[in-house]
Protein backbone atom coordinates (compact mmCIF):
# COMPACT_ATOMS: atom_id res chain seq x y z
CA UNK A 1 0.00 0.00 0.00
CA UNK A 2 2.82 2.38 0.94
CA UNK A 3 4.57 1.61 -2.12
CA UNK A 4 0.92 2.35 -4.62
CA UNK A 5 0.86 5.75 -2.40
CA UNK A 6 4.32 7.28 -3.30
CA UNK A 7 3.89 6.09 -7.21
CA UNK A 8 0.74 8.00 -7.24
CA UNK A 9 2.18 11.18 -5.67
CA UNK A 10 4.97 10.77 -8.37
CA UNK A 11 2.38 10.80 -11.23
CA UNK A 12 0.75 13.81 -9.50
CA UNK A 13 3.63 15.89 -9.29
CA UNK A 14 4.57 15.01 -12.57
CA UNK A 15 1.19 15.97 -14.08
CA UNK A 16 1.89 19.32 -12.37
CA UNK A 17 5.35 20.05 -13.62
CA UNK A 18 3.82 19.40 -17.36
CA UNK A 19 0.52 21.42 -17.20
CA UNK A 20 1.93 24.48 -15.17
CA UNK A 21 4.72 24.22 -18.03
CA UNK A 22 1.95 24.38 -20.56
CA UNK A 23 0.19 26.79 -19.02
CA UNK A 24 3.40 29.38 -18.91
CA UNK A 25 4.36 28.79 -22.59
CA UNK A 26 0.61 29.66 -23.29
CA UNK A 27 0.79 32.69 -21.26
CA UNK A 28 4.07 34.21 -22.25
CA UNK A 29 2.65 33.63 -25.58
CA UNK A 30 -0.66 35.61 -25.41
CA UNK A 31 -1.26 39.33 -25.84
CA UNK A 32 -2.35 41.54 -22.49
CA UNK A 33 -5.75 42.77 -22.95
CA UNK A 34 -4.57 46.34 -21.72
CA UNK A 35 -1.45 47.87 -23.16
CA UNK A 36 1.04 48.90 -20.60
CA UNK A 37 3.54 51.82 -21.28
CA UNK A 38 7.17 50.64 -21.60
CA UNK A 39 9.25 52.41 -18.68
CA UNK A 40 13.00 52.39 -18.24
CA UNK A 41 12.81 52.28 -14.59
CA UNK A 42 12.06 49.40 -12.45
CA UNK A 43 10.09 51.55 -9.95
CA UNK A 44 7.05 52.89 -11.43
CA UNK A 45 5.51 54.73 -8.68
CA UNK A 46 8.90 57.13 -7.65
CA UNK A 47 10.23 58.72 -9.85
CA UNK A 48 14.07 58.59 -10.86
CA UNK A 49 16.74 60.37 -8.85
CA UNK A 50 17.74 62.09 -11.92
CA UNK A 51 14.72 63.53 -12.87
CA UNK A 52 13.60 64.91 -9.67
CA UNK A 53 15.20 68.78 -9.33
CA UNK A 54 14.86 69.18 -5.98
CA UNK A 55 17.91 70.07 -4.48
CA UNK A 56 19.16 67.80 -1.69
CA UNK A 57 17.74 69.73 1.90
CA UNK A 58 20.76 67.92 3.53
CA UNK A 59 23.70 69.81 2.29
CA UNK A 60 27.29 70.79 3.91
CA UNK A 61 26.19 73.81 6.05
CA UNK A 62 22.98 73.08 6.84
CA UNK A 63 21.91 73.77 10.26
CA UNK A 64 20.21 69.98 11.57
CA UNK A 65 19.43 67.94 14.65
CA UNK A 66 20.39 64.44 14.40
CA UNK A 67 19.24 61.54 16.73
CA UNK A 68 22.40 58.66 17.13
CA UNK A 69 21.39 55.04 18.71
CA UNK A 70 23.87 53.00 20.42
CA UNK A 71 24.33 54.97 22.77
CA UNK A 72 21.14 57.22 22.51
CA UNK A 73 22.19 61.31 21.87
CA UNK A 74 21.03 63.96 20.27
CA UNK A 75 23.44 66.83 18.44
CA UNK A 76 22.34 70.00 17.21
CA UNK A 77 24.72 71.62 14.92
CA UNK A 78 25.89 72.21 11.00
CA UNK A 79 26.30 69.17 8.63
CA UNK A 80 30.41 68.98 7.36
CA UNK A 81 29.45 66.15 5.15
CA UNK A 82 26.94 63.44 4.17
CA UNK A 83 28.48 60.20 2.77
CA UNK A 84 27.28 56.42 2.88
CA UNK A 85 29.56 55.66 5.10
CA UNK A 86 28.97 58.22 7.68
CA UNK A 87 27.82 61.77 8.72
CA UNK A 88 30.11 64.79 9.79
CA UNK A 89 29.07 67.14 12.05
CA UNK A 90 30.20 70.17 13.86
CA UNK A 91 27.75 71.06 16.96
CA UNK A 92 26.99 70.31 20.30
CA UNK A 93 24.75 67.56 22.30
CA UNK A 94 21.44 68.98 22.34
CA UNK A 95 21.65 69.04 26.48
CA UNK A 96 23.92 71.39 26.26
CA UNK A 97 22.48 74.18 23.91
CA UNK A 98 21.50 76.72 27.16
CA UNK A 99 24.76 76.60 28.19
CA UNK A 100 26.72 77.02 25.02
CA UNK A 101 24.20 79.95 24.18
CA UNK A 102 25.11 81.82 27.52
CA UNK A 103 29.07 80.92 26.78
CA UNK A 104 28.45 83.32 23.50
CA UNK A 105 26.80 86.18 24.93
CA UNK A 106 29.37 86.43 27.62
CA UNK A 107 31.74 86.49 25.19
CA UNK A 108 33.64 83.36 26.07
CA UNK A 109 35.84 81.00 24.39
CA UNK A 110 33.99 77.64 23.27
CA UNK A 111 34.74 74.48 20.61
CA UNK A 112 31.76 72.79 19.38
CA UNK A 113 33.06 69.13 18.36
CA UNK A 114 34.26 68.41 14.90
CA UNK A 115 32.70 64.94 14.97
CA UNK A 116 32.02 61.81 12.35
CA UNK A 117 29.39 59.23 12.96
CA UNK A 118 29.23 56.03 10.94
CA UNK A 119 25.89 55.89 9.08
CA UNK A 120 24.12 52.41 10.99
CA UNK A 121 24.06 55.32 14.46
CA UNK A 122 22.44 57.35 12.62
CA UNK A 123 18.75 57.10 13.35
CA UNK A 124 17.02 60.47 12.13
CA UNK A 125 18.20 63.67 10.88
CA UNK A 126 16.24 66.21 10.84
CA UNK A 127 16.03 70.19 9.66
CA UNK A 128 16.67 72.79 12.08
CA UNK A 129 13.50 74.33 11.28
CA UNK A 130 10.61 76.24 13.21
CA UNK A 131 7.26 73.94 13.88
CA UNK A 132 4.62 76.61 13.86
CA UNK A 133 4.58 79.61 16.32
CA UNK A 134 7.78 77.45 18.22
CA UNK A 135 11.15 78.96 16.72
CA UNK A 136 14.14 76.61 15.50
CA UNK A 137 16.83 76.15 17.69
CA UNK A 138 19.26 78.34 14.86
CA UNK A 139 16.33 81.22 15.79
CA UNK A 140 16.43 80.91 19.57
CA UNK A 141 20.09 80.99 19.06
CA UNK A 142 20.08 84.10 17.10
CA UNK A 143 17.58 85.87 19.09
CA UNK A 144 19.73 85.36 22.25
CA UNK A 145 23.34 86.14 20.79
CA UNK A 146 22.63 88.13 17.57
CA UNK A 147 24.65 85.81 16.12
CA UNK A 148 23.97 83.28 12.86
CA UNK A 149 24.54 79.74 14.06
CA UNK A 150 25.59 78.75 10.90
CA UNK A 151 28.55 80.97 11.09
CA UNK A 152 29.67 80.21 14.39
CA UNK A 153 29.55 76.40 13.92
CA UNK A 154 31.54 76.57 10.56
CA UNK A 155 35.16 74.95 11.17
CA UNK A 156 37.05 77.60 9.28
CA UNK A 157 35.42 80.36 11.88
CA UNK A 158 37.89 78.87 14.35
CA UNK A 159 40.90 79.80 12.37
CA UNK A 160 40.21 83.70 12.53
CA UNK A 161 40.26 86.02 15.49
CA UNK A 162 37.01 86.85 17.99
CA UNK A 163 37.37 90.00 16.62
CA UNK A 164 36.89 89.29 12.98
CA UNK A 165 34.18 86.92 13.60
CA UNK A 166 32.30 89.66 15.42
CA UNK A 167 32.71 92.12 12.35
CA UNK A 168 30.73 89.96 10.42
Amino acid sequence: MQRRTSYNRGLLYLYFFCFSFLYLKIEKNRTPAVALPTLCSDNRIVPDANMSNTPDPFRPGTMVVVTLGNPREKLWGAILSITAEGLSLCGIELASFDDLVSMVKDGESFSPGVVFFPMHRVERMELDRPDGSIPSLSQRFTAKTGLQAADVLNPSHFAQPRAQMEQR
